[in-house]
């Protein structure tokens, strides 16, 4: 073998398993991702024994980082494609060690997490048991390292949900978990893992539960906090509140379970769309009218219109929405009102989405030409009017920078430099303030300033398909903008371009380029 040829998987697996047996715990085994996903099965067993054992020396903070990275790329190892072959890899003693690692390091949440998604790839009931307890007993509290403990129970398909349920509903009371819970029990009834719904048998709590939020929520929507602090806790508990709800409608629909219709018709009198949404096609489910009602006025709001139809097409409905709601236009306007209403985004959907233009245009990544549609939203808070252009079709996305004096094509550009990815386009920010004012490119300078420019100042270098481009703001003539320097040639944006940032100017001159390859 020569220095440069490739190492095997099967070399790479077998050094990797004795760097582990050999450590001691005061070792600093590295691990490479790529090692750990393309290990092949017959290394499983002898990579589970190998880390468990440097895993249990493990103490202090290194133990956090490294037991946690190990076992999350284990797991997702063991949901790929030989999957099947692999849900019963781990040993009882391995699941039982496992459990006992768990416990050592109860308080730390990434490696909690990290074990129970190992557990989660696993079909034994020895496995689905000690993940069981394991959450019931003390589940990460953090709601990111708490939903990714259920990610493998999420991705297959292969496991029977009686090594999970109904025990697991005793862990309802976690908050971090309650949603994971419910939502897994509707995913096993959905994909036609169980005859009937795994809580079935326990409308009771599951109506209680329901009652007791809505009521919660309820309160929440008549009486806001005016002191930040507590608005804030207030919209944290609602956004909780909210996934919940969510849930436990969308439950009690699969269920079938005519004694709860009274909760979902509290949960239909709340404010918030989303719950009214779940609340009414739970109710639809029901067979009862006022919820298949509620569903089809809701398909007339494009911040929920989408869901509304999806959930009237499964109910095999849709006949009663007007087409124009239905038309490819309006789910675009759904898509964009959804998009912003995010708790991501803004947080709240727009008083008025108009479409200001539409057009089929190539776009990079996609094969044939795709109908693109361009948005204006109109926010009116705290006595300001907040003014965007958003895009739907080939991606959904609104940029903070005001749009509205540009051209369509300039609008489109900007959205096809900025969602462009290629190998031969590459751009870096510049942060240090030397090369900013121009140290290692005194040629570049020198050239835009014997053009008139001035006050120049390097924001972005990039290369696009092999020729190297420098961003900077500038001035000249008395009005700023941002000039891009291509070789020898400059453009040069200012006038209703000076307010854009140096970042979006550059997105519309790479987008303008790549249209112009496609010929348009």
């Amino acid at each position: 073998m020569t220095p440069s040829d490739p190492i095997s998987p099967e070399t790479e697996s077998e050094q990797l398993i004795e760097r582990l047996l050999s450590a001691s715990s005061d070792s600093d085994v590295e691990i490479e991702p790529h090692t750990v996903q393309s290990m092949p099965a017959v290394f499983i067993p002898h990579y589970t024994e190998a880390v468990l054992q440097y895993a249990e020396a493990l103490s202090g903070g290194k133990a956090a980082e490294k037991i946690s990275l190990w076992f999350s790329l284990f797991a997702q190892r063991l949901v790929a494609q030989d999957h099947r072959e692999l849900s019963g890899i781990l040993s009882t003693e391995s699941v039982s060690r496992l459990g006992d690692l768990y416990h050592k390091h109860i308080e730390s949440d990434v490696i909690c997490g990290a074990i129970l998604r190992v557990l989660s790839t696993q079909s034994s009931e020895n496995a689905g048991k000690t993940f069981v307890q394991l959450i019931i007993e003390h589940p990460p509290s953090g709601q990111r390292d708490a939903t990714s403990s259920f990610l493998g129970w999420f991705q297959r398909t292969d496991y029977n949900p009686a090594i999970l349920f109904p025990e697991l509903f005793d862990a309802l009371h976690h908050p971090s978990v309650a949603g994971c819970i419910l939502d897994l029990a509707n995913y096993v009834t959905r994909h036609d893992m169980t005859e009937v719904h795994p809580a079935r048998d326990r409308a009771e709590q599951i109506g209680t539960l329901l009652g007791s939020l809505v009521q919660q929520l309820h309160r929440l929507e008549e009486s806001i906090p005016s002191d930040p602090k507590q608005f804030a806790e207030s919209q944290s508990r609602l956004a909780q509140g909210t996934a919940l709800i969510v849930s436990l409608c969308d439950a009690v629909g699969l269920m079938g379970e005519e004694s709860l219709i009274g909760k979902l018709n509290q949960a239909l009198e709340l404010g918030h769309r989303r719950l009214q949404i779940e609340a009414a096609s739970a109710l639809a489910r029901l067979k009862q009218e006022n919820g298949i009602e509620r569903l089809v006025q809701l398909a007339g709001e494009p911040v929920v219109r989408n869901r509304a139809l999806a959930y009237l097409e499964e109910l095999e409905m849709l006949q009663r929405v007007s087409e124009e709601d239905q038309t490819p236009q309006a789910k675009a306007q759904g898509e964009v009102a959804q998009w912003l209403a995010a708790p991501t985004q803004l947080g709240l959907a727009p008083q008025k989405l108009d479409l200001c233009d539409t057009r089929t245009l190539p776009w990079p990544g996609f094969e044939e030409p795709v109908t693109c549609y361009l948005f204006r939203y109109t926010y009116r808070l705290a006595g300001k009017e907040v003014i965007g252009i958003a895009i739907a079709g080939p991606l959904v996305h609104a940029f903070t920078a005001n749009m509205s004096q540009l051209s369509p094509y300039d609008i489109y550009s900007a959205f096809v430099g900025w969602s462009a990815v290629h190998e031969e386009i590459d751009e870096q920010e510049i942060q240090e303030p030397s090369e900013r004012l121009g140290a290692g490119r005194e040629k570049e300078f020198a050239h835009l300033q014997s053009q008139g420019f001035d006050h120049l100042e390097l924001v972005i270098e990039a290369t696009f398909f092999g020729e190297k481009i420098l961003v900077a703001k500038a001035t000249r003539n008395n009005q700023n903008g941002t000039v891009i320097l291509q070789g020898d040639q400059y453009h040069w944006y200012s006038g209703t371009s000076q307010e854009l940032p140096p970042s979006m100017v550059y997105s519309m001159f790479k987008g303008k380029r790549l249209l112009k390859a496609f010929g348009v």
